[in-house]
């Protein structure tokens, strides 16, 4: 629907749905960083498609509502894009696909949203190289749709699932009590663990 390439764009106030490939796509430049995507309805009513794909790109995301969609946001590549400002992504196959495309950095900040009731993830992180597991992707401080932080793990896809080098730990933390709600205090551990067995039983670290 909307192509973005090499330049600093700005999508505002929208309703695109029925799109073949993408509702907004973001491509190759550093212009791009300057790129903003804000408060538009994106829906694609057959959850095809990319509501928003990143392609080497780091635009701003925010206060979107992105629904029925295969992807509510689609990182590729070495990004940064920032998701924050109370978008709204629900209803999609998946709703954050952070695709680390074999090694390069794909590095979304996604904060202060609504992620909730996606069909297979709310948040997924794929195809990281040898040092994936050194990662940790912030997506702190968002609605999962729940409270119970094993409850919001069972919605992510990461390290802590395939306990593989090749994935980063998605960092929840801080997530909140409701939409626009306040944090839930606590302390949580992310990543794996590793077992060292010792003279003297096993320990963990």
């Amino acid at each position: 629907a909307v192509n973005i390439a090499g330049v600093a764009a700005t999508v505002r106030n929208n309703t695109l749905r029925l799109f073949t490939n993408n509702g907004v796509y973001v491509s190759t430049g550093v212009g791009t960083t300057s790129t903003v995507i804000r408060n538009n309805l994106i829906d694609n009513t057959n959850d095809t498609g990319d509501c928003i794909e990143t392609n080497l790109s780091s635009p701003q995301i925010i206060g979107n509502t992105l629904t029925n969609c295969d992807r509510g946001v689609h990182v590729v590549g070495a990004a940064a894009p920032t998701v924050t400002g109370n978008n709204v992504i629900t209803g999609n196959n998946y709703g954050v696909y952070a695709n680390g495309s074999s090694g390069v950095a794909t590095l979304p900040v996604v904060t202060g949203n609504q992620i909730f009731t996606n069909d297979n993830f709310n948040f997924i992180a794929a195809t990281y190289g040898a040092t994936g597991a050194s990662i940790k992707l912030n997506a702190t401080g968002n609605w999962w749709g729940a409270t119970d932080p094993t409850t919001i793990a069972g919605t992510i896809s990461d390290l802590t699932d395939s306990n593989t080098s090749t994935l980063p730990s998605v960092d929840y933390s801080n997530f909140l009590n409701g939409p626009n709600g306040s944090a839930v205090p606590g302390n949580y551990l992310l990543g794996k663990l590793l077992v060292v067995p010792g003279a003297n039983g096993e320990r963990v670290s």
